[in-house]
């Protein structure tokens, strides 16, 4: 009630004032002794018996289920919250009744939003506190709309009019008789121009991961899953020609999405869909909300309550009804496709979304470890569940990466192959099987299960990520090429398949074609931090530093990201500005503390900034994350190359030497690998290895400004034999050059 509310003085005048709340002495009414064995009903009656009539003005703005003896919720509280509005705007400390909406708040947005605080049953109140503040701050935009909408029926019933007097003024018969003729000479000119202005512009969608109350373990697996489950039905409304386009999931926890703004600053996504999970008793209060990521407004909400052991609807209700709120045509098409490889068993439904939420997080062992819990026991209760058994295979060869043991590979094999004998028709179990195939070297198998699921899915992005890379990794370099061009052809208006190709074009091919796709990339998505960012690191490799400064700047002051930050180091690196560099490197490990490859970038600004200790225990640090990836996939030739530039920073000529050696020997035509072992065997003393090793990526066109420029290769570039290295540099052309 107001008299329990607070308002702070704060100085200076001008400062934004506190509210909180006070008094909850009406608890004290009833003595611990008289508690015992009383239920949570009779302690509400208990309370309200007991009430004394000092008390009586607090009834004023007690909800009705409270004053009946039953349970308070949270809508309880906006209950006596609507009446405190109400008593602020009208200036009267009387109930509401429903006579005072229309005479008293004559503002009809505002009038409905509070109207909503008093419904008799508490379900048709908001959903949380949350909405209701989301509703009043939203006021003025809602006002602007409806004014707008006002003005624009207005001008429409004008022009009606003035055409309803212009056609009086026509001979009808001749009117018809020439736009008929016109319409038919013009036909096929028509339809492009109704087609272009009637189909839908793109909706990119991004899906957070369900909040639960965090002491709740089991409900936040089960909403870290949920996400994952409705995010991929919903990718199958792309087969059906709709505008929804949603982001891969591996790409929101890449950018550790949060947010509508970061969604919309990141992704230049329109929508962002989010929820939470509440449990009471038997019950699960399952929230969903649409947000308009581009205005930060919320659009729609909903919430309903599933009986615990009934969850399993939940899997038809969330997709079918963001399906509804987004894309209500293709509804009835996707629910087929939909069912294929589910569960009709609740408890099988639940362990499987469960799993789902902690495959997620991957990275993690012990996150492995209880995905292969869940998945078994979503198998034991349902044998036929195909979804759980190709994720029970992925999970499987996750953990063949973390412990190396070779029997993880058999049961992984085992499990995607009955994935796939159950539901042939199952893209997803045909991707995992292929994964598996790839990673033990049966590329040809790869292959043919990543081309299946395109056949079952023709717009499944992973399978074109998958398939993309297993030609890659088999030197088929114009199948991989043609692979990612076949996926822009799909949506030549969706950047991210521009980003996929450009960054084909920068590990394997050359640096203009990989500009050419990231500058369409920051065309389709010119508020998204992405396309600036890869495009700004490219155009360092290319030598265009102010280009590169300029285009990173602008992608942090979309998003701030330990990437961006790190490329402006290395810009500043580059050209001798090592404070510069190592205030960049410094923000970039403050934000992830994880990367390696930061952590060596840092410690190589201290180095040569003269700053010898520091620069030590970064390695250290560096050279601890490099290993711990190692362990995971020890045939990465890219970090055992990083492990090598680490040991060598430290001095340990010996351990750099033998990890480059093995690094050349598993990517001997990787130009990435070549130019990091001339860094190293300059670092180590061997100058000649040095040269032979730059030669060798300057035949596969690595960078020609990066090799120009890196501090560490100063005296090297003093040296007689490296002339005919710059012969070979400046007699490429500038279509060859990379620069």
């Amino acid at each position: 009630k107001p008299g329990n509310i607070l308002v702070s003085q704060l100085s200076p005048p001008d400062a934004q004032p506190t509210a909180k709340l006070t008094d909850f002495g009406i608890g004290q009414v009833v003595s611990q002794e008289a508690l015992a064995g009383v239920t949570k009903s009779d302690f509400t009656r208990t309370i309200l018996a007991g009430t004394s009539s000092s008390k009586t003005g607090t009834q004023l703005y007690l909800a009705p289920e409270l004053v009946a003896g039953k349970a308070a919720s949270p809508q309880t509280d906006l209950y006596s919250l609507g009446v405190v509005l109400y008593q602020l705007l009208v200036s009267d400390l009387t109930r509401p009744l429903a006579t005072d909406w229309a005479r008293e708040v004559t503002h009809p947005l505002l009038r409905d939003d509070l109207t909503k605080c008093f419904a008799g049953n508490p379900d048709e109140r908001f959903a949380g506190a949350g909405l209701l503040a989301s509703q009043l701050r939203s006021l003025p935009e809602r006002e602007a709309v409806q004014r707008r909408e006002a003005a624009e029926a207005s001008a429409r019933e004008q022009e009606a009019h003035r055409r309803a007097r212009t056609r009086a003024a026509l001979k009808l018969t001749g009117t018809f008789a020439l736009l008929f003729a016109l319409a038919w000479l013009m036909r096929e000119q028509l339809e492009v121009w109704f087609t272009r202005e009637n189909a839908a512009r793109p909706k990119d969608l991004v899906v957070l991961p369900f909040d639960a109350t965090a002491k709740d373990t089991s409900l936040q697996d089960f909403g870290e899953g949920l996400a994952e489950t409705i995010s991929s039905k919903l990718t199958r409304l792309q087969e059906f020609g709709g505008s929804l386009r949603v982001v891969p999931m591996t790409e929101i926890r890449r950018e550790k999405i949060r947010s509508a703004r970061e969604a919309r600053d990141v992704f230049n996504a329109a929508f962002l869909l989010s929820g939470n999970l509440q449990r009471v008793g038997d019950i699960i209060r399952v929230t969903i909300n649409l947000v308009d990521a581009r205005n930060l407004r919320q659009i729609n909400s909903q919430s309903r309550d599933f009986l615990a052991g009934d969850i399993l609807a939940l899997q038809d209700y969330a997709s079918d009804l963001v399906t509804d709120w987004l894309e209500p045509r293709a509804l009835r098409q996707t629910k087929p496709l939909a069912r294929a490889g589910q569960t009709r068993v609740a408890a099988a439904y639940e362990a499987y979304v469960k799993g789902y939420g902690k495959l997620a997080r991957y990275e993690r062992p012990e996150n492995v470890e209880a995905a292969i819990g869940f998945f078994g026991e979503a198998i034991k209760k349902d044998p036929g569940y195909a979804l759980a058994e190709a994720a029970l295979g992925e999970s499987l060869w996750r953990k063949y990466q973390h412990t190396r043991g070779q029997q993880w590979i058999v049961e992984a094999l085992e499990h995607s192959k009955r994935a796939v004998l159950l539901e042939d028709k199952l893209a997803a179990a045909h991707v995992t099987l292929g994964v598996v195939y790839a990673g033990t070297g049966q590329r040809g198998a790869a292959l043919a299960e990543f081309k299946r699921a395109l056949e079952i899915d023709p717009k499944n992005p992973h399978a074109y990520q998958q398939l993309g890379r297993a030609y890659a990794d088999q030197g088929l370099l114009p199948e991989a090429e043609q692979t990612l061009q076949r996926a822009i052809a799909l949506d030549t208006n969706y950047w991210g398949a521009y980003n996929d190709l450009g960054v084909f074009h920068f590990r394997f091919e050359d640096y203009e074609k990989a500009a050419q796709n990231f500058t369409r990339v920051t065309e389709l998505a010119p508020d998204a931090s992405l396309g600036y960012r890869n495009l700004g690191g490219l155009f360092s490799l290319m030598g265009r530093y102010a280009d590169a400064a300029r285009l990173t700047r602008q992608s942090l002051k979309i998003h701030p990201s330990p990437e961006a930050y790190s490329n402006l180091g290395t810009f500043c690196f580059f050209q001798g500005l090592f404070l510069e560099a190592t205030t960049n490197f410094e923000h970039a490990v403050a934000m992830d503390a994880t990367d390696p490859v930061i952590w060596g970038n840092l410690a190589d600004a201290y180095r040569l900034g003269g700053l010898t200790n520091k620069a030590a225990n970064m390695y250290r640090q560096a050279l601890q994350r490099a290993e711990q990836e190692l362990a995971v996939n020890p045939d990465s030739a890219e970090t055992r190359a990083s492990v090598a530039l680490f040991a060598a920073g430290l001095g340990d000529s010996a351990k750099a030497a033998a990890a480059i050696e093995i690094a050349q020997a598993r990517a001997p035509e990787d130009r990435n690998v070549l130019f990091q072992s001339a860094l190293v065997r300059e670092l180590i003393g061997e100058r000649e290895r040095a040269l032979a090793a730059l030669e060798a990526a300057v035949d596969r066109k690595y960078s020609r400004a990066e090799i120009l420029a890196h501090p560490d290769l100063t005296s090297l570039r003093q040296d007689q034999r490296f002339i005919s290295i710059k012969a070979k540099l400046d007699a490429l052309t500038p279509s060859k050059t990379n620069n």
